[in-house]
């Protein structure tokens, strides 16, 4: 259906100037002196009272349809309105089908609403990669690192456990929630304990030291906490320190040369 506003309202705007240039061309029409005064008024004045009631009908129903025709005239940039707030900016519009139903500067508008999409696209993609770019070099960061970290969010889920955390605890995963999960006893005695008191009081706590029966050494634990952009507490990122030992380094440094290197007992041979 086309809906040509400026057309629409152009015809009622004409039609409105026709009907008073017909009017005064009655009124002049009965300003005969040949008539009598009270007869050239009482015509005169039916002509100016019909012509009156026919304009104000036109202007009211002019009045009450505007609002209707400009909810449908505007609907292509209410539905892109809506789709950009719901985070949908992959909005396409065929602006040379359009063009066919709107005038030229509703067509113009949704135009321009096209090229702010595509520069928000853009934007949003290139702050994505960026994003992705960080979180990759911070992984690899935490990986190089000779500590395991576990990052977790207010609520105590795993959001990221670096390679070492992973493989001297294969237990505790991302995604897991750390103050609900069962552990086996070491973990749960102390990595889970520090970490649900941590999140509790969503506080730092002072580092703690045990000993790992399971690694046969002392391991150190340090919490920071994690803030929003208002400072709230959102999170805590646990450091397990003394981890990597110097012994276990070597042996995934250089698996071929434990293999080959002899014993003591085959040295003295």
């Amino acid at each position: 259906m086309k809906i040509f506003l400026k057309k629409r309202a152009s015809i009622l705007l004409g039609f409105l100037l026709f009907l008073s240039a017909v009017q005064v061309a009655l009124v002049f029409i009965s300003l005969d002196p040949e008539r009598g005064f009270f007869e050239v008024r009482s015509e005169v004045l039916t002509v100016m009272a019909v012509f009156f009631l026919v304009q104000f009908s036109i202007t009211v129903l002019l009045i009450a349809q505007l609002p209707y025709y400009l909810r449908k005239y505007l609907r292509t940039i209410n539905e892109i309105m809506s789709e950009v707030s719901s985070g949908n900016y992959n909005v396409d519009i065929d602006l040379e089908e359009y063009g066919k139903l709107r005038d030229k500067e509703m067509v113009e508008i949704v135009s321009s609403f096209n090229k702010m999409m595509d520069i928000i696209l853009r934007f949003d993609n290139l702050k994505k990669q960026k994003i992705q770019e960080q979180r990759a070099r911070l992984i690899a960061l935490l990986n190089l690192t000779e500590n395991g970290f576990i990052i977790l969010n207010k609520k105590g889920d795993v959001v990221y456990v670096n390679y070492l955390t992973a493989l001297y605890f294969p237990t505790i995963q991302e995604s897991i929630n750390m103050i609900d999960t069962h552990f086996r006893f070491d973990i749960d005695k102390n990595i889970q304990s520090y970490i649900t008191k941590a999140i509790k009081e969503k506080n730092k706590l002072m580092p703690k030291n045990f000993y790992m029966q399971t690694l046969g050494r002392h391991i150190n634990l340090k919490s920071e906490i994690v803030r929003d952009s208002n400072g709230d507490f959102d999170g805590m990122v646990i450091g397990i320190y003394n981890l990597d030992s110097k012994t276990d380094r070597v042996k995934k440094d250089n698996p071929e040369q434990d293999q080959q290197s002899p014993s003591k007992n085959e040295s003295y041979l």
